[in-house]
């Protein structure tokens, strides 16, 4: 797995930057599917976050493989960063989990997505004027009607403890 100071000092050194320069909203929204094996890994850490977080200045919510579909949820809430989380082909080994920014997003292929994930990003970037970033984690298997795999259950739970962690005091 990806040294997990790496991603979560940058998830750190960007919950800071937003902190110091704005409201400090944040939304987490988990892209994928459920129904396709690793691929459900972001709606799973949103909709574990979603019942944990009770601070109004945190949003977690699943969006699902249609994540455009959730952007009026996310204009009332008017985020300052949304940390949009996903299964992404990182060329690394199952479970590794990388915080990319919107220049790398767009780097990405291969998107199970309706839309894909940089477009989606460009459009919260320019009608929320809020920043967006990526939280990866490579999957393994994306087969039909299949729970996420070992690693990358491994890695999800690391996920949801380090931002519990990490946006406590907020």
């Amino acid at each position: 797995m990806t040294s997990p100071s790496t991603w979560q000092a940058s998830i750190r050194a960007k919950r800071q930057t937003i902190s110091s320069a704005r409201a400090n909203r944040i939304a987490i929204v988990g892209v994928g599917s459920e129904l396709h094996g690793d691929d459900g890994v972001g709606p799973y850490i949103a909709q574990s976050l979603k019942r944990r977080f009770a601070d109004s200045n945190l949003l977690a919510i699943d969006g699902g493989s249609a994540p455009e579909n959730i952007t009026g949820a996310l204009r009332r809430f008017e985020p300052d960063w949304v940390l949009l989380i996903d299964a992404a082909h990182l060329g690394g080994t199952a479970g590794d989990v990388q915080h990319l920014s919107i220049d790398a997003i767009q780097e990405l292929s291969g998107s199970t997505h309706a839309l894909s994930l940089a477009t989606f990003a460009a459009y919260l970037m320019s009608e929320l004027g809020c920043e967006v970033s990526l939280l990866g984690v490579q999957p393994l298997a994306m087969d039909l009607c299949e729970p996420l795999t070992e690693p990358v259950q491994r890695a999800a739970d690391e996920v949801i403890k380090a931002l519990l962690e990490t946006f406590r005091a907020i």
